[in-house]
């Protein structure tokens, strides 16, 4: 459980950035040299994305900061209540421009700037020195991170054999009269899996900047629609109280998608067996009762939920670019499986 909690990435990159800072403060003879290895712990995020934005902020707060304190500092003097004084105001500029990730850090550095007792040149040159090596160091050290494409990779993956797994064991319990075995558990596998990729999905976003890496978005999506459409199908399995002559027909359809079930296979083919099959459905015999009626009822809803699960995935297909596919199609084979 305490695994789970820590992220050890980060944890090292604090642990090294915030006694760097500190070093080369101290090495450019600057005051109050600590504060840039603190400036360096609030800098740090979880990803490249989330440490831009922050450090932009805190630029634009230490401005305020700074031309603040000259006023303020100059009107009232050096002292406690200027100080008070001074964090009204600057909390209610930055709560109201939205700033509040750059308080902490330039409350302290205003700290230091009443501690003086005055203000000059140097001294503002001392603050935004610790400034920039605090932020600066903060920023570098949170480009190096870790690629997770290939991690990504590998929940696709499992997502795509466990739904192959479910498009399989629904070719077999169709043509099965009990079924009193065949439970829904499986969906929850996938519904695991899914949320797994979407959150590394979306860290992979935060961490590149480009707005083409929502493919794995995307495709985390279709497979979430497409098990939605899976799990219509299962209750319509469970449904059936009898085997008509289409469910040999239906099995075996079923097991065909399982195989070729792939992320680049673009379910045309498929669609168009689909459509053959179900105009051989219409040329069948009439049903002889009632039961072979609503039987044969399920299977033309499974059919139709089948022709839902193609669309999606023939969709996802169509709205991808020739340099997405060859971006994220043509690398496929470096990853696993």
């Amino acid at each position: 459980m305490l695994r789970s909690r820590i992220n050890y990435i980060k944890w090292m990159k604090l642990s090294i950035a915030a006694p760097i800072s500190i070093v080369i403060a101290q090495k450019l003879g600057l005051n109050y040299a600590t504060s840039a290895g603190i400036i360096t712990l609030l800098t740090v995020q979880d990803t490249k994305k989330e440490t831009l934005e922050i450090s932009t902020k805190r630029v634009l707060a230490f401005v305020i900061m700074t031309m603040l304190s000259l006023f303020l500092f100059r009107v009232l003097g050096h002292e406690t209540f200027t100080y008070a004084v001074f964090l009204c105001i600057f909390l209610f500029v930055c709560y109201w421009t939205r700033l509040e990730s750059g308080i902490t850090m330039n409350a302290v550095l205003a700290g230091h700037y009443l501690a003086s007792g005055k203000i000059t040149p140097n001294i503002i040159g001392n603050e935004a020195s610790i400034f920039i090596i605090g932020a600066g160091i903060g920023m570098a050290v949170n480009l190096i991170m870790p690629e997770n494409l290939r991690k990504i990779r590998a929940e696709q993956a499992k997502i795509d054999t466990a739904m192959k797994h479910i498009l399989e064991r629904m070719s077999v319990y169709l043509c099965r009269e009990d079924k009193s075995d065949y439970t829904e558990e499986c969906f929850a596998q996938v519904e695991r899996l899914l949320i797994s990729m979407e959150k590394e999905a979306n860290l992979r976003i935060r961490n590149t900047f480009t707005k083409g890496d929502t493919y794995f978005i995307s495709y985390m999506k279709l497979r979430m629609r497409q098990c939605e459409v899976l799990k219509s199908i299962y209750g319509s399995i469970m449904l059936l109280t009898g085997i008509p002559v289409q469910t040999g027909a239906l099995s075996l359809f079923l097991k065909e998608i399982s195989e070729s079930f792939h992320e680049k296979n673009n379910a045309r083919g498929l669609m168009d067996k689909l459509s053959a099959m179900r105009s051989t459905y219409k040329l069948s015999e009439l049903p002889a009762s009632r039961k072979e009626f609503e039987n044969r009822s399920v299977l033309m809803q499974i059919t139709r939920d089948l022709e839902r699960f193609l669309r999606l995935k023939i969709e996802f297909i169509e709205q991808l670019t020739e340099d997405e596919q060859r971006k994220y199609w043509d690398n496929t084979e470096r990853y696993p499986k």
